[in-house]
């Protein structure tokens, strides 16, 4: 009886598998991995879909930390990759973490913002890796930050989420491009940039800036995914703050 009963759990396995692998009516799917295409290093964390539907994922080798972004040029069937290896720019092999692209996100000027472990980029995809600026000098929080997330503000904002690096602290960074500034929370005293609100800010990876129906923004973070709506709300009266 055990025996027939795993013969048929098997059947309606294989069965389950084979429906759920149906192609969707009118689709096409292909297989994409760093193996058999222009993506460089092992491993991929973001990916970014363009106006043009062309994507841009982020790839690295954790060995030679050797990586940075590639961008899949649909109509020519190529790829486009911009790397460490000839961009000195994104950061030398050396630092850990330099070329570890964890999230992509585009502002209204469609220029590109890239989350890496290390620092922050900024790109014009319309121009490619000529135009890639490194922030990582421009906050040291940052440049030793871990950012796993980066979102922009329908102001312009654009927002870091740290979860720190080699025993920094994370938090949340917030960056107005219009003058420059880097504000850094590191948790919820006063003297760590919060209005009492929850320490565990520096364990935030997720940051949704959304507007309010009344004006102004709402910031929410996800410590981990799995913060409570109470906690959620509490982080957005804290980011609210100056």
């Amino acid at each position: 009886m055990p025996a027939r009963l795993g013969a048929a759990l098997s059947l309606l396995l294989l069965c389950a598998i084979e429906a759920g692998a149906q192609a969707i009516p009118g689709s096409v799917w292909r297989y994409y991995r760093p193996g058999n295409t222009g993506i460089q290093g092992d491993y991929n964390d973001a990916i970014h879909i363009g106006p043009d539907d062309d994507p841009w994922i982020g790839g690295y080798d954790p060995g030679s930390e050797e990586g940075g972004v590639a961008r899949f040029v649909q109509a020519e069937n190529r790829w486009i990759n911009i790397s460490n290896v000839d961009y000195p720019v994104i950061g030398h092999p050396d630092l850990t973490g330099t070329t570890r692209v964890s999230d992509i996100a585009a502002d209204a000027q469609g220029d590109l913002w890239l989350a890496t472990w290390r620092g922050a980029w900024k790109m014009d995809p319309d121009i490619g890796a000529a135009s890639l600026v490194n922030y990582a000098g421009a906050s040291p929080e940052l440049a030793n930050g871990g950012a796993r997330n980066v979102a922009v503000a329908p102001d312009g904002t654009v927002w870091f989420a740290l979860i720190g690096f080699g025993g920094d602290l994370g938090g949340v960074i917030r960056h107005t491009p219009a003058t420059s500034d880097w504000h850094y929370w590191s948790g919820g005293l006063a003297s760590q940039g919060g209005n009492n609100w929850p320490q565990l800010v520096w364990l935030v990876r997720r940051l949704s800036i959304q507007p309010k129906p009344g004006g102004g923004l709402h910031r929410l973070g996800g410590q981990r995914e799995q913060l409570g709506a109470g906690l959620l709300r509490q982080h957005d009266r804290a980011l609210d703050a100056p």
